[in-house]
């Protein structure tokens, strides 16, 4: 290599700015992956093929990342260096496997498989986004509706109510109060919930407890056990059957799932497991008693690795587990959607029953007189 990989990533503020919101769509990176793979096994060099991509090339940022990994190409520096230079753009499990195939010889049909996986990994996070944002969007404009109705309606409404002695429904109290606290405290409780969004995150991301706590809720909770659960299968079995594919040894490949892992429990199972298999243990051993994995992927993989030859009933069960979590995902939305709709429901007759019981007394009272 002749010297070790430098991030890339501008240290000056203006130009992450324009980096992050110039930063390529999944698909331009998806479509290099691709066009480098083509361009590959058409045997043009990989100087001439990042030339021929960044002629065609129109976002800002991606047409950076190409040209510093020509320069780097340019200086004999391997493909594999070029891209550890952009940490920020290139994950490690696609690093690590350009570095083990440029070693085998194999870079074409590398390219291809992580083309091919960036795709499938878009299509399952478009749908999991699609299954988290519908009901914070359904829930979202429907506090919206109620916040006009207290602040704008409920005041207006309850002018009726002035010159009446008799004595108002509790629902009815509660909700001018409610209009009355919306209209005085309404930016104040804005700013709380902004607040409270933005704590969390940064709360998730370094209070260590705390991160423990909500990822193993995510992994109790009934149908979202289920997502997440499925969706760790299949990256396991998916990234640890590609490094076997690449040649990357089981404790390096376990050292770069480590990670890419984003819960904590399953990363620390990685550590763990990658302990277990410098001390000669298995990967079944280390995983037999462990509910964070399918007992089905345990069994084959006791299995198959007697065979020693783990890699393509890996890639097979992965294939299994990515069919398996888009349905979870359908049953997880089928499950919310009902109960976002009864808990707006809800709250919108909470509403009409606090304007319309006391009209009821008022017409009772005005025809008994």
């Amino acid at each position: 290599m002749g010297k070790a990989p430098i991030n890339k990533w501008p240290e000056n503020l203006v130009d992450k700015l324009t980096y992050q919101f110039n930063s390529p769509w999944a698909d331009i990176k998806t479509n290099f992956f691709r066009l480098m793979a083509v361009a590959q096994e058409s045997w043009l060099g990989v100087r001439e093929s990042l030339s021929s991509i960044l002629s065609a090339e129109t976002n800002k940022t991606m047409r950076r990342i190409i040209l510093s990994i020509l320069a780097d190409v340019n200086e004999w520096q391997s493909l594999w260096y070029a891209f550890w230079c952009h940490p920020y753009f290139f994950s490690p499990d696609e690093i690590e496997l350009i570095n083990a195939s440029e070693k085998m010889w194999n870079v074409p049909e590398t390219l291809k498989d992580v083309a091919s996986e960036l795709e499938s990994n878009q299509k399952i996070n478009d749908k999991i986004q699609k299954a988290i944002m519908y009901p914070i969007w359904l829930l979202i404009f429907a506090c919206i509706a109620v916040a006009v109705l207290l602040i704008f309606v409920i005041p207006t409404i309850t002018e009726l109510y002035e010159w009446s002695d008799a004595p108002l429904p509790a629902i009815t109290t509660f909700m001018i109060n409610a209009s009355d606290f919306m209209r005085t405290m309404r930016w104040l409780l804005i700013l709380i919930i902004g607040w409270f969004i933005i704590t969390f995150q940064i709360v998730y991301s370094t209070v260590i407890d705390f991160k423990k706590f909500i990822d193993l809720m995510l992994l109790k909770i009934p149908n979202v056990s289920a997502v997440v659960k499925t969706f760790y299968m299949y990256k396991f079995s998916k990234l640890l059957g590609d490094f076997w594919k690449a040649w990357v040894g089981p404790i390096e490949s376990l050292n770069q799932m480590m990670k890419i892992f984003d819960n904590y429990h399953y990363k620390r199972k990685m550590l763990t497991m990658k302990n277990d298999l410098s001390s000669w243990f298995t990967i079944s051993d280390s995983i037999e008693w462990s509910d964070l994995f399918d007992p089905i992927l345990i069994q084959i993989i006791m299995v198959w690795e007697k065979t020693g030859n783990l890699s393509p009933i890996l890639l097979t069960m992965s294939a299994f587990y990515r069919y398996q979590l888009g349905g979870k995902i359908d049953t997880m939305v089928s499950m919310i959607e009902p109960a976002m709709m009864a808990l707006i429901a809800g709250m919108i007759w909470s509403i009409v029953a606090a304007i319309f019981l006391p009209l009821a007394g008022l017409m009772d009272a005005v025809g008994g007189s």
